[in-house]
């Protein structure tokens, strides 16, 4: 009875150590993996897209730098009633954030959205892509804005931690 338990346990610890092995290798191909942005297998956009005269896309920003904890206002511009596909992405990579969606631009042709980045994690550049589509036609855009970290006036660093995170 004692050696069956043994040999048991023994098979049982094997397979744990197998399949961790498989799954850290798994994770460190996904991790290495290039980050594709899509919408329903369409990418989103690429640094040279451009957009045509007849179907205007633009994205634009309150401010091209914030700091952490402050909320950016994006604005994108096209053509009523298209269909845009947007994404947020943030400096660490992410899109899983509320600045990534789907809908339609309004009669006005604008939509706006806020962004606010309070991990310090994802301090650098956040990128705004749009795809926007009507009927047959599509165009895209890209563009960016900066979130830094507090600073005192004049560039100096504090001394101590004075400042919040969120003003």
């Amino acid at each position: 009875m004692f050696m069956w338990k043994m040999i048991r346990n023994t098979a049982f610890t094997a397979v744990a150590v197998v399949l961790t092995a498989l799954g850290l290798r798994w994770h460190g191909l996904v991790a290495q993996a290039p980050l594709v942005l899509n919408a329903q297998a369409v990418a989103l956009a690429s640094q040279n897209a451009e957009t045509s005269p007849d179907f205007p896309l633009k994205i634009s920003f309150n401010a091209p730098q914030v700091h952490l904890g402050q909320t950016e206002t994006v604005t994108v511009a096209t053509l009523p009633g298209a269909q845009l596909d947007v994404v947020t992405q943030y400096p660490d990579g992410s899109t899983n954030n509320t600045g990534t969606f789907q809908l339609a631009a309004g009669a006005s042709g604008r939509l706006s959205f806020n962004v606010t980045i309070a991990d310090f994690h994802n301090l650098g550049l956040v990128r705004i892509s749009a795809v926007a589509t009507i009927s047959s036609k599509t165009t895209q855009a890209i563009d960016q804005f900066q979130v830094t970290p507090w600073q005192l006036p004049g560039g100096g660093q504090p001394s101590d931690y004075q400042f919040p995170l969120a003003p």
